[in-house]
């Protein structure tokens, strides 16, 4: 990447990179430095043409020397991604259990809408259908039993219930009878037999009194006249008797009598409530056990329902047309098993196959989490495809996820996603194939800049080796200061000149003058020299130049150290 690490790029990154551009320019300043040099600049804009090579010569040797320009370059980062379509429908296993693949359409297949795709094994589905089957007959005829049990309950209910009120109908009418017949006729009957003794007894008394005067006059005899006196006192007692009967039947027969029928009635209704409510409770419970086999029935239909489904969805038809991709492509990410085929293993829920139409794709591509807030919508983006010859294509970040996620297993990377689409369209465009995505994050204008690798570092020190003017073939470093930089071009802000030539390979020990900077020179880049000849920054300044050359790490490039980088003295010299 330009000036910052790529998503997922490890620590030792970094140091890599920085030995393969090191090893790159000694290489290539063995082989020519004018070829090294048109690579170096090759990033300049149209408005600023990559310098010459200068030429000092020591026996005629060639240095690599480029001169510093004012120019425009680019800050940008490197991502990887590949294409998805814009419009995408996913097949997922939708099963409920792990099986495999019975077949599957090779990738990269065009397909209709409705054709079949993919095909999983249904084995243990067709077990679990008869399972099912079976279970919805058993409660089924549980259901049954059920509601015939509650339409006895029923009749049984009704039976018991009107059983209870004819008993209540026969103790009212019972009680009825007794009040309007029984009571009326007996009261007639005492009323009856107390003038009856009523009437014996005035007969009784006028015989007694008849007697008396004939008894006195010898009349009659004794004997006769004690008759009658019996027969008058009997017929006396006759009548208290009749009257006490009347007042024993008024208090006493008839309260007794009347309560005993009244009990009998109110014990019927009662009788007629308890067995309304032990019919409703009887009832109750019957309603219960049928709903709960109503239930029941309707969860084995769901079930058998469920399972007949997922037999329909295990053979994978396309919703729409488009260009087949597998599960496995999509997700190589934790998948390494080398694609589906048949007899691949499937979990729940995976996706099987995807129908993209590719007619509109975008690039998703991951970067590192502390590009957040740097990788904006709108941004340039130059994508280079592999597979395609390594041509490269402009593009436009379209999207960029508001949150880090974990980039695949790894417990420590985190990325960001990024939606890219692309100027220009074409077939060669397919899903998941691989792209490098170049996003350009920042541009530095009209800034004094020189190649990247001419730039070596000395503890808080960053300087450049320019040409001796009094000794050909010779160099001496210069302090500079740095701004902001990428993978080509670094921002010269204090220590250098338009026009001064810099050195861009590795210097031999002999080549560099063994003098003591200036301390104007360290000045004007914003460091001194401490107390104990070690340079240090200057007063004022809020960070040494290696930490404000160094903030913001996820946009710089490392620095070469010198052979002696931190001690503060000059590399070996001749």
């Amino acid at each position: 990447m330009d000036g910052v690490r790529p998503a997922g790029q490890g620590s030792g990154a970094p140091q890599r990179r920085l030995t393969q551009v090191m090893t790159a320019c000694i290489v290539l300043a063995a082989v020519g430095g004018a070829v090294a040099v048109a690579m170096v600049l090759g990033g300049a804009s149209a408005a600023n043409p990559p310098a010459t090579v200068g030429v000092a010569g020591v026996a005629g040797r060639m240095t690599d020397t480029a001169p510093a320009r004012v120019m425009n370059f680019d800050v940008s980062t490197v991502a990887s991604g590949s294409f998805v379509a814009i419009k995408q429908s996913e097949l997922r296993n939708e099963l409920g259990i792990q099986t495999t693949l019975k077949r599957i359409l090779p990738e990269g297949t065009a397909v209709k809408a409705g054709d079949v795709v993919a095909e999983l094994d249904v084995k243990q589905l067709s077990d679990k259908l008869s399972e099912a089957e079976m279970a919805l007959a058993t409660a089924k005829t549980e259901l049954s039993s059920a509601e015939n049990a509650l339409e006895i309950q029923r009749v049984e209910n009704e039976s018991t219930l009107r059983k209870a009120q004819v008993a209540v109908e026969l103790a009212q009418l019972d009680l009825n009878k007794w009040v309007m017949g029984e009571v009326e006729s007996r009261r007639q009957t005492l009323q009856v037999q107390v003038q009856e003794a009523q009437t014996k007894f005035e007969r009784a008394r006028k015989q007694f009194e008849q007697s008396k005067p004939l008894f006195d006059k010898g009349f009659i005899s004794e004997s006769e006249y004690q008759a009658d006196r019996i027969e008058f006192e009997a017929a006396e007692m006759g009548v208290e008797t009749a009257r006490l009967n009347q007042r024993l039947f008024d208090d006493f027969e008839e309260p007794k009598e009347r309560r005993k029928r009244q009990s009998d009635l109110e014990q019927a209704q009662g009788e007629v409530r308890a067995v309304d409510r032990r019919n409703a409770n009887q009832l109750s419970i019957k309603e219960v056990e049928l709903a709960n086999r109503r239930q029941q029935v309707q969860l084995r239909e769901s079930a058998l329902k469920e399972i007949k489904d997922q037999l329909e969805k295990a053979e994978m038809k396309a919703p729409s047309d488009g260009l087949l991709v597998h599960g496995s492509t999509l997700q190589r990410w934790w998948d390494d098993s080398g694609g589906f085929r048949e007899g691949s293993n499937i979990r729940p829920s995976q996706l099987v196959v995807a129908i993209s139409d590719v007619s509109s794709m975008k690039i998703i591509a991951k970067v590192h989490e502390s590009l957040q807030g740097r990788v904006k919508v709108g941004q340039s983006v130059s994508v280079t495809v592999p597979s395609l010859d390594g041509r490269s294509f402009p593009g436009k970040v379209s999207s960029v996820a508001p949150m880090a996620t974990q980039d695949g297993w790894s417990d420590d990377a985190k990325v960001l996603e990024v939606s890219i689409l692309l100027d220009v369209s074409t077939a060669a465009f397919k899903p998941a194939q691989r792209v490098e995505a170049h996003i350009t994050l920042d541009q530095v204008p009209n800034a004094l800049s020189v190649p990247v690798q001419a730039v070596s570092s000395d503890g808080p020190m960053r300087y450049v080796l320019v040409p001796c003017s009094a000794e050909r073939g010779r160099f001496e470093r210069r302090p500079i200061k740095l701004g902001r930089r990428s993978e080509r071009f670094a921002e010269i802000l204090a220590g250098l000149s338009a026009g001064e030539a810099v050195l861009l390979r590795q210097p031999e020990a002999r080549e560099v003058r063994a003098e003591p900077f200036a301390a104007e020179r360290l000045a004007a880049v914003g460091l001194k020299y401490g107390e104990r000849g070690e340079i240090v920054p200057a007063a004022g300044e809020s960070a040494t130049q290696a930490e404000a050359a160094m903030a913001g790490a996820d946009r710089t490039t490392p620095i070469p150290q010198a052979a002696d980088a931190g001690s503060g003295s000059s590399p070996p010299v001749e």
